[in-house]
Order: C-alpha cells, then structure tokens, then sequence
C-alpha cells in the first residue's frame, strides 16, 4: 500500500495553498503567518506528485512477497520560514515573512486562514527507496517545476 503524506504537491494539484503561497511570494509582499508557526516550527515534509506515481508504478511492478506500507514523500524536512525562502530563491525574490495573531488573520481572510503547517512528526520514508527504489526527486527541483506551472495554471482550474 502507497501512503502518501499529508499533502501532495506538484503541478496539476488541486491544493490551492502551494500556488496561493507561490504567487504570493513571487509577485511581492509581505507573507504573514500565524504566529503559532512561529513557535511551534514542526516539520514541513510534502510529497511531491511525481514520486508518488513513481513510487506507485514501482509497487504495481515489483509487489512485495507480503503486505507492506510505503510511506512517500520527501525525505527532506522544511520549517515554514524556510520552504517560504526556498519559493524566494527560486523566483529571485526575497520576502519579508512576519507574524499575527490567528484571530488577526482570520480577521483579514475573511474566515478562517489556515495554513498546512506544523506538522506534529516527521515520517519515515526509506522504506519506499530501500524495497521500491523510488528516487526522491529534491525538493528545490520539484519546487521549481511545480512553481513554473502555478506561474501560468488556469486559477479556474485549480
């Protein structure tokens, strides 16, 4: 059985949170969090949509001699703050991050703002690579690739 992780990224997501982020970061601004993200900086760990199709087409060609469990997803462990600059540089561009109060935010939203962060664990991930092969694809790479197709998505579609 595949198990991806809490959030799937990669170009063609549904999850309008990566391009909301995406494009704030790369048309300018400033990002504001919550500032429970700011204490409380658990791990960002995202699968990227790739290695999930190739950690799929791994299990459905090589089927485990009995019932296993793969985690998918990047092996890689983010804070916000950093994922957020990793956006940056990958754009070019440097944003200023600060932080409000979630009553403050909610406020500004219109309803509740709520990002997909901190995660409470960081999961493990090596089984996928040591019995499928699965070759995670770096981040920064896969962050590139989905950032250029959030760059010009149909937001109708998204």
């Amino acid at each position: 059985m595949i198990r991806p992780l809490l959030q799937v990224v990669g170009p063609n997501s549904e999850d309008g949170r990566f391009v909301w982020f995406w494009l704030r970061v790369a048309g300018g601004g400033t990002i504001w969090l919550p500032e429970d993200a700011h204490h409380q900086a658990g791990p960002c760990q995202l699968a990227f949509s790739g290695d999930v199709a190739q950690a799929i087409a791994a299990a459905v060609h090589h089927p485990p001699a009995s019932y296993a469990v793969y985690n998918v997803g990047q092996p890689e462990l983010w804070t916000c703050e950093e994922y957020l600059r990793l956006m940056g540089e990958t754009v070019g561009t440097r944003r200023q991050i600060r932080y409000a109060p979630q009553e403050t935010l909610n406020e500004w939203a219109g309803g509740v703002y709520r990002i997909p962060l901190p995660y409470p664990v960081a999961f493990d991930v090596s089984r996928a690579q040591r019995n499928l092969g699965v070759v995670w694809t770096p981040m920064a790479a896969w962050n590139a690739e989905t950032g250029t197709w959030a760059s010009h998505a149909d937001r109708n579609s998204i």
